[in-house]
Parts: C-alpha cells; structure tokens; sequence
C-alpha cells in the first residue's frame, strides 16, 4: 500500500470525546504507515471566544496537501443549517473524504449507534435498578449525537411504560455546562434528588460529572440519593467514588474503519461512491454510580489518570518555561529560537510557524526539525543555531507549508493548530504529534498566538515613519500634551476607545511604551489604563512602574476577555492594578470606585488582590457554568466570606453583580450578532431560566433582550 496524506477534521483536541477520537486516529494512521494532519479548527461562524478564527485551517485541507479527508461533520457543522453544512462540504471536492455522524451529499458516512447505546443505558437503569424517574441532562440543540440519545432516553421510557415528565429533563445546554443543567433542575425547578427523581443521566460524561459535583457541594450522595449515568466513557469516569455507567463510543473502530473506507474511495480515484457507509455499536459499560455493586476496578483507571496528570505537569513546566521566556521576545528569529529550545523537552521535534499574508500568500517565519532550525529560508545545520536575516519563505496560501519543507512531513502525524489572537487570524502552527494530550497542545497554541501578536505589533511600529501613527495622539490641536482638565492616559487602544464615565472631552492615547515618558513629562496622569493582557500590556506595566512619576499611579487593565497565561500571572505581582473586563469598565458602578481610588489610593495588596483578580479570569473561563458561593471561593482557595468581602471593595461590584454584568454583556453581544433564539442565548450566557435571565438582562442594560436585539 502506498503512503498517503490524510487528513483529520474536528472542532477540537482538548474538550470531550474528540481527546479520544483524534488519539485513536493517531495510533491508526501510525499501525496502517499513513501520514496524518489533524485540523481542529473550531465550531463554523461560532462567535463565542473568537472561534470562527480557527476555521482558517479548513482550507488547508485540500487537494494540494492530502490524498484523502476524514470530517467529523457533526461536531464541526451542528449549528449550521442544512445549507451551510453542504457548501463547507462541498468546498472540500474534488478531494476523497468521508464525514462522521452527519452525512454529506453523496458521500459515505460512519456514524455511531448513539440511539441503541442510550437506550440501552436508560433500560438498565429501569429493569436491572427499578428506576422510575429519570431525570435527564440534554445536550446541545441541533447537535445530531444530542438528540439521538435524548431520543433513546425517551423510547426507552415509552417501552418500559414509564410517563414521559418534561419537567425531569434540562433544556439543551452546552457540553461543558452540566453543573448548570443541573442546577436548573434543583434551582429553577426545585427538584430534589431522591424524592422527585431516583436517577440522573447525561448526554455526555462532560456533563454528568459536574453534576455529581453540583449535587455533592449540595448534599447529595451518589448512588445512595440518586443513581448517576453518562456517555462517553470518558477518563473522568472511571476515577469517580462510584465510577460512573456510561456508553463506549468505538473510538477505534471509528478509526479503523473511516480509513478503510477512505482508502477505498482513494484507490476509486473518485471522491464520489456508492458506498454509504455504516452505522458502529455502542456497548454500554456498568459500573457502581447505576447500583450495580462492585463490577469495576478503579486501581487501572486511576494509576493511568494519574500517570498522564503527572506526565501533563511535566510537559506544563516545559511550557511554563517557554510562555516566560516569550514574554521578552521581540522578533520572529528569537520566537523560532526558543520554541526550537524548548519544545523538544516535551517530545516536538519538528515544527513550523506559517502567517498569512494575505489571501493568495503565506510566509513561513520559521521551522525546525532534527536536521536544524531555519527562519524565512536559512538554516542553521546540525539542529542549532539560527543564522542570517529573515528573508521570507513565501508560497502558495493554498499550502500547508512551503515545498521545501515536505521532507520534514512525510511520515508520521501531525497538529495543525490555527494562530489568533483577538479578532484577527495569524496563521498556523504544524507540529509532529508525539503524544496524544490536546491541552497541552492547545496551551502552546495560545502562548505562540500571544508572541505573535506581540511580534507584528512591534514591526509595525517600527515600520511606521509618521510620528503621529506610533506617538500620542493628540489631545488637542496644539501638540501631544496632557491637557490639565484631562488626566487618564490609555495604552495599547488602538480604536482609541475610552471610559465615559472620566468625563475627558480628549483623552491622550499612546500606541507605545517607549513614548511614555515624553507623555508624562508633559503632566502627570492620575489614572493609567492599559488595553490588553499581554505581553505587550506586561512590557507597558513594567514601563509605567520603573518611571518615578507613576510609580504608584493606579493602573486598569481592561482586555475585552480576560486568559490564563504569563501575563495574566505576571500583573498580579504589580501593586496598585486593577483587572477589568473592558465592557464592565464602562458601568458606572467601576467609574465609583475607581474615582474613590484615584481620590484616596486604597488598592488592595497584590497577595490580596490576586484572589480578586482569579475569580474574574474564573468567570472568563466558564461564564456559561454554573457558579456558588463554594465553587468560586474553592477555586481560589480562600474561603466565601472573606472572598465576597475583598471582591466588593476591591471592584466595586458584588461577586454576583460582576458575573451578572459580564454574562449579560456576552448575551448582548450574541443578541447582536446571532440568531439564537432569547432562551438558547440566556442558556448559552449562564442563565438557565429565560425569565430570569430577561429581568437581571433589563435592569443591568436598562433594554430587554429584544430591544437590543431589533437595534
């Protein structure tokens, strides 16, 4: 059999059954002698945390780059409608593919029996446990796999002659949010487990075992309150208390078998076959959460956990290492250098970093592989060193790399990682795939993303020739000084945008640190904000701290959304910060408290503030999730009372107050630039009940959801 160049499409490597769709393929594609690029390039036109910006990576997957293409259709596409689905579809042609668990025109589809594993879970719990009333966690709307087992749940009630009670089952939610799907049963519904429901299953692990968790903060024991059951069959599930009865997805047999397939429609010479493909069981696996005493052994589930935790904290030093070191660099040699140092620790030996410059063109700014480092076309020998300048490797936009480096990606498997940061895609990152964790992968993603970021926007100052393009903006017409009446400078805000509640009629901007102290020279701000968490807002916060006029002038950090990260590490240790979502900044309620700040200087102590500063990048993270008191303060490590307490008079906000305000700022903008339905955005925001989610939605905008969503 002839080597050939497939590839994988899927949304993500990092999150529920996709970690252990896409390892499989790896060990496939290695066991057949294949070549494998992996794509995960996001849910399509999704405008939740930018991302539609990993979707760029889907045009790579082309007829330039590969022989044939797996899609995992339902995970990519389920928001789509029909319509949309075909023309992504269709874009792939004339390349061989299959999809899996959606079916495109005139291709075969594998699918997995979601229906009959469901089903069959469902009826254990009824004829093996006498279960009577199951509580169920739906999953997301419109996704194909959600609602065939929603379907199996309902059927085998049906056939067990058991009542069909809406009120038992969740409104679709989203993978992540079972804590919250369950706290819409138990809040919103005042269902108590034990009395109103004997059982609780979810449409995925992912959201059964944060329910567990949920139920657990609230009291309630499992199996002895209720029985628990999932989907999946996730690593999560095995190392519970009670190890959770799920269903087996067959991952590898997925995967062996859309190869085969594929190698079928390969050898056709024609994308195109009869062949409609085949729908795989799922069996289900009992474990104690059903009842069933005693049939699993939790000691190889958790030695494997355990193992790959350990082998994970490893790789994350590694990283650790490398995000610090990124913080300072500066150019596209020094980037390719580092993670040319660094990344070998953790088992990448060949990698390269592509931008794209525009539609028809990509540049790759560096590689390196065993035989040496390059940047832009020179190599280094002997794998170091990088030598001479940057003269660009430009190609065809249509490639994954340039042709020069196809030595390097001929054999084996490997991750193409899309760059973003923000609103603006960058390009990709290829890397060989030597061990299969998708998180670790994805935190390299984002820290390479950050760099870049950094790196452009260095270049572009220094490309800039008029003054005025990379100096102050004026504040008024007769120069770049800082009018008395207006005091609050603003770094990094490239839209030039401001806080309405300052009451400038002009307030001085500055695109670059380095123009900071000719500003403050022309008078001393009393408030400085900064408009980014990065490695430049870290650079500008170092700059404001070391100049003596700003030493201890209070400074906000307002980032449209706030990451983990070395940076995010890296302004907790300065005194006198305060971190805001930029659309929260603009309430009047921040205004208070930072006109108190300003007026008498009282910021909490870095120690102290750090804790505040981790409960917002918590809210970040998962504001869609299910919050209390307990989960926020555990997650911070301090305790409830002391936390509520600090939070408020370090933001002015109450801890609800804030995530209220951020999730209805995300609502907002999902009103605006979706068209989710007012329940499906409420839901996706956080708020499980759609008449709640309407009246805080008003009070906190002074508009209903459907005023802003008519303007």
């Amino acid at each position: 059999m002839l080597k050939k160049q497939i590839g994988l499409i899927l949304s993500s490597i990092h999150t529920g059954s996709a970690v252990n769709l896409w390892s499989s393929f790896v060990e496939t594609a290695a066991a057949q002698g294949q070549t494998l690029f992996i794509f995960p390039g996001g849910i399509l036109e999704a405008a939740a945390d930018f991302e539609y910006l990993r979707n760029a990576v889907y045009a790579l997957a082309n007829t330039r780059n590969l022989d044939g293409l797996v899609c995992w259709s339902s995970a990519v596409c389920f928001p789509l409608s029909r319509e949309r689905f075909d023309a992504f579809h269709a874009g792939f042609d004339p390349l061989p593919y299959i999809t899996i668990a959606e079916k495109a025109l005139g291709r075969p589809c594998l699918t997995f029996d979601a229906y009959n594993g469901m089903k069959a879970l469902t009826a254990h719990f009824i004829g093996k446990h006498g279960a009577r009333r199951i509580a169920f966690l739906r999953g997301p709307e419109h996704h194909v796999s959600a609602q065939d087992r929603f379907d199996g749940y309902r059927d085998a009630l049906e056939e067990a002659g058991l009542e069909f009670d809406g009120r038992l089952v969740s409104s679709p939610a989203g993978w992540e949010n079972g804590d919250g799907a369950a706290a819409q049963l138990v809040e919103s519904r005042g269902l108590v487990p034990g009395r109103d429901f004997d059982t609780l299953i979810g449409s995925s692990d992912m959201m059964t075992v944060p329910a567990i968790q949920y139920l657990h903060e609230r009291g309630y024991a499992m199996p002895e309150d209720y029985r628990a059951g999932g989907f999946n069959n996730s690593a999560e599930s095995g190392i519970l208390p009670h190890p959770l009865s799920t269903v087996r997805m067959p991952y590898a047999e997925l995967a062996g078998e859309s190869l085969r397939l594929l190698q079928g429609l390969i050898n056709e010479g024609d994308g195109n076959s009869e062949n409609e493909g085949r729908t795989l069981p799922c069996e289900i696996v009992i474990r104690e959460s059903c009842g069933c005493p005693g049939v699993s052994d939790r000691l190889p589930a958790i030695t494997k956990y355990i193992r790959a935790q350990y082998e994970r904290e490893k790789r994350r030093d590694v990283l650790n290492t490398l995000k610090t070191e990124l913080l300072g660099i500066r150019s596209r040699e020094s980037l390719i250098q580092s993670l040319a140092r660094h990344l070998p620790q953790i088992g990448i030996f060949t990698a390269a970093v592509v931008v794209y410059r525009d539609g028809k063109t990509s540049e790759c700014i560096g590689s390196f592989s065993p035989q040496g480092v390059s940047v832009g076309g020179e190599t280094g020998g002997d794998g170091g060193g990088i030598v001479g300048t940057v003269k660009g490797a430009c190609f065809d936009a249509r490639l994954l790399f340039p042709p020069e480096l196809s030595g390097q990606y001929a054999d084996g498997a490997f991750m193409v990682q899309p760059l973003f940061t923000e609103n603006r895609s960058l390009g990709h990152i290829l890397t060989n795939v030597s061990f299969c964790d998708g998180l670790i992968l994805e935190e390299l993603r984002s820290c390479v993303s950050g760099a870049l970021k950094g790196i452009f926007l260095m270049e572009q100052l220094l490309q800039e020739s008029h003054p005025a393009a990379i100096g102050v903006i004026p504040a008024s017409a007769g120069g770049y000084g800082l009018p008395k009446e207006a005091r609050h400078l603003f770094i990094g805000f490239e839209d030039r945008w401001s806080l309405p509640w300052t009451g400038d009629t002009e307030p001085v901007h500055i695109y670059s640190s380095k123009d900071f102290a000719g500003t403050v020279a022309r008078g001393e701000p009393a408030l400085i904000c900064i408009g980014s968490l990065n490695a430049a807002a870290v650079e500008a916060l170092e700059t404001v701290r070391r100049h003596p006029v700003t030493a201890t002038t209070p400074v906000l950090i307002l980032p449209e959304k706030i990451e983990s990260g070395d940076a995010f590490t890296a302004i907790c240790r300065f005194p006198r910060v305060l971190l805001c979502n930029r659309s929260l900044a603009a309430f009047e309620v921040f205004g208070t408290r930072v006109r108190t700040v300003t007026q008498s200087g009282a910021i909490l102590p870095p120690r102290t503030g750090e804790l505040v500063k981790k409960t917002i990048l918590l809210f970040n993270s998962s504001p869609g999730s299910y919050m209390s008191r307990v989960k926020i303060a555990r997650a911070v490590k301090t305790s409830e009372d002391y936390l509520t307490r600090i939070f408020r008079q370090e933001m002015g906000f109450s801890l609800w107050e804030y995530l209220n305000s951020y999730r209805v700022c995300i609502a907002a903008a999902l009103l605006a630039n979706t068209g989710y339905s007012i329940h499906e955005v409420a839901f996706r925001a956080g708020f499980p009940d759609q008449s709640y989610f309407t009246r805080v939605f008003k009070k906190i905008l002074n508009k209903s959801p459907s005023e802003v969503r008519k303007q």
